[in-house]
């Protein structure tokens, strides 16, 4: 099944950097999936396997958000088995 996931502006201001858990593309996740998403260097979703490979954007936002430069708000879309 394919959703689209959206970061929004919200996500950004609460996320937590270098935090797998709560960052803002887990918590975009988060609500898509419920507890339990883990996002590094893959995406883990509760209930799914295996583990879904994180698209480019998203580690580019990642990696940006964590390493404190400007990120603005963002789709994506994950296919899960």
């Amino acid at each position: 099944m394919k959703y689209t996931i959206e970061v929004t502006k919200q996500d950004i201001k609460v996320g937590v950097r270098g935090n797998c858990f709560e960052c803002p593309v887990a918590l975009a996740l988060t609500r898509v999936f419920g507890t339990g998403v883990q996002v590094y260097p893959e995406i883990s979703l509760p209930g799914i396997n295996p583990v879904i490979r994180m698209p480019d954007a998203v580690r580019k936002f990642v990696r940006r958000f964590d390493q404190k430069e400007p990120v603005q708000p963002f789709t994506f879309e994950i296919e899960t088995p």
